[in-house]
Formats: C-alpha cells, structure tokens, sequence
C-alpha cells in the first residue's frame, strides 16, 4: 500500500485563495440546502389548500444575498367546484390564491432566516399562453399587526401584496404594477 501523499500550499497566498474557495463552497451548499428546505416546507405545509385540494407550483425561487424571489402558479380549482357557476369558481380561484400568497410568506419567512425581503409573485393560467400576474408583493421580515384585522384582503395588503380584486376576481395585473414600488418611474 502506497502512503499517501499530502501536497501543501506553495505560498501563503495559495493557502487564503484555497480557504476562501472552501468558505465560498461551503456557503453555496449551505444556501442550496436552505432552498432544499423551503420547497420540501412547502410541500409539507401548503400541500393542499383550503379551498382546493390540488398541489402549489413553485415556478423560480432565487436567493440572492439576504432577498429572495418566488414565483408560483395558482393551484387549479378543486374537481369538487365543476358545478358551482363560472363566477364562484373564479371567486373560489382567488380565495385561495390570496390565502396561497399569506401561507408563502410565512413558509419562506419560517423557513429562510437569512432573508431580510422577498418578491413573491402568483401567476394564473390563462386562455392566451402567457401566463397573468395576478398577485405581486414585496414583503420583509417585519411583521405587521395583524391579530385584530379580519380581512384577508387587508391583512395582504398590509404585508405588501398588490393585487385587484373586482367582484371576488382577482383581476391581471398591468406590466407597471408588477415592479417593486421604488423602481416604478414617477408618474
């Protein structure tokens, strides 16, 4: 059996850049992880709605320093609600579109620590083959009081969703709503 054979760093500087390198490797497969986590958190904990029983379609997460992004799909309505009319399904859609929205931010808040803010966006599918924002939000950790507060679209709104809702339907979202407040141009 050979002995093994330990090659040392030739300089001091050689040392650092492979350190640095480890602490980088290190670092990427700790955030790879924390991404693992928040998916598997979302399987586990939004694995059905409450007013369908379909699975969420996370389309892109991204973590990009202490800010994240997440995009989903809008879980297709429920087997159960084919007979009610089109516009109680399409109520039914945006119920729980919202409360999809609320579930998220907790999951990616509970479960990513290191995220100071986030953007998180609902897409629906539509007749067309792009798919409509229907909700966009800029959220932070900061948690707004929301115990006294029983509307859903208000508790939302005050966690930083934007959305419109007409009539129970939440309607498409226009190209300039979607961009975060401060990097809408001056009207």
């Amino acid at each position: 059996m050979a002995p093994k054979t330990f090659v040392l760093a030739s300089t001091l500087q050689d040392a650092m850049a492979e350190r640095r390198l480890a602490e980088l490797n290190g670092e990427a497969m700790r955030r790879l992880y924390e991404v693992a986590d928040f998916i598997r958190a979302i399987r586990r904990r939004l694995r059905f709605g409450e007013l369908s029983r379909a699975a969420i379609r996370i389309l892109r997460v991204e973590l990009r320093g202490d800010s994240a992004e997440c995009d989903w799909m809008t879980r297709p309505l429920d087997p159960w609600d084919s007979n009610l009319s089109p516009p109680a399904r399409e109520e039914s859609a945006s119920w729980q579109a919202l409360a999809d929205a609320m579930a998220l931010r907790a999951v990616l808040l509970d479960e990513l620590p290191s995220i100071r803010s986030a953007v998180l966006r609902c897409f629906r599918a539509s007749p067309t083959e792009t798919p409509e924002a229907i909700i966009f939000g800029t959220i932070t950790r900061e948690d707004p009081r929301l115990l006294r507060i029983a509307s859903p679209v208000m508790r939302a709104r005050l966690c930083g969703f934007r959305f419109e809702l007409e009539d129970g339907f939440l309607k498409p979202m226009k190209g300039d709503e979607l961009s975060p407040p401060d990097d809408r141009p001056a009207e």
